[in-house]
């Protein structure tokens, strides 16, 4: 894949070694990455090119196709949003397979910004590489190790990938300072829990995964609380309502049960 046309970003990946398509910036995380695929292989989840493709769109017959219109929802109202920002350079911290990254370079109005893909699931980014265009540059490595200068991002996205970073305070301080000026942070599509609520919900993913014989994954996959974001300057774009949810998918429509949330 391109390098993306800035001097700045020129400058820092020129050294960086690729392989299979991605560029290389840290060590991925072999242990998690194999946790990760045999927990995702138990769910069907491993999706096939074709279908990688068509994300978040996906057919009626597939099983997956109740959750991905959720997730279909939660990405228009994101391309909307977007659309309205004059944003250069985006971050897709847990980019994946690289669906949303291609989406939204696809539907993009005005000039391309600079999309950066970043992650520790190597298995996943070689797809990305090879399904997706150079207008979708796409890394392997850990946001902990890559030494991105700060003021490189106008838009950093997690999207459901926070439940994949082990404190979300920590995380969030490494990630504020890459914002520009008018920069965002934005978390869609992962749960947060009250602390009354976050203990059953630990208990509820280790059985979930004891059960596919998948216990090892429990350890990567962690509960976070609305304590978390106490010392951030953050909004709530969208709050879900779960009753009127259930309502609205009764009828067809499909809404997100997740909040999304912008930090500044």
């Amino acid at each position: 894949m391109g390098i993306p046309n800035s001097p700045m970003i020129q400058t820092f990946l020129k050294d960086f070694e690729v392989e299979e398509g991605t560029i290389i910036l840290g060590a991925y995380e072999q242990n998690f990455e194999d946790s990760y695929a045999r927990a995702r292989r138990k769910e069907d989840r491993i999706l096939d090119d074709d279908l990688v493709l068509e994300l978040p769109y996906i057919s009626q017959k597939h099983p997956l196709h109740s959750e991905w219109r959720k997730r279909a929802h939660t990405y228009q109202k994101l391309n909307k949003y977007l659309s309205s920002q004059e944003s250069s350079s985006i971050l897709d911290l847990g980019c994946g397979n690289g669906w949303l990254i291609n989406q939204l370079a696809q539907s993009w109005n005005g000039p391309l910004p600079i999309f950066l893909g970043l992650d520790v699931n190597h298995l996943e980014l070689k797809q990305a590489a090879r399904l997706f265009n150079s207008e979708s540059i796409h890394f392997a490595g850990d946001i902990y190790e890559v030494n991105f200068p700060q003021a490189s991002f106008d838009q950093i996205i997690l999207n459901a990938s926070l439940q994949y970073f082990p404190d979300l305070k920590h995380l969030i301080n490494r990630l504020v300072p890459l914002l520009t000026t008018n920069g965002r942070v934005h978390i869609i599509d992962s749960p947060l829990y009250s602390q009354k609520n976050v203990e059953a919900a630990r208990k509820n993913s280790l059985q979930y995964y004891h059960s596919i014989k998948c216990s090892d994954m429990a350890k990567y996959y962690h509960h976070h609380t609305w304590n978390g974001l106490e010392d951030s300057s953050y909004e709530i774009i969208y709050r879900p309502k779960p009753l009127w949810n259930r309502g609205l998918s009764m009828i067809g429509i499909s809404r997100s049960p997740f909040p999304w949330i912008i930090i500044r």
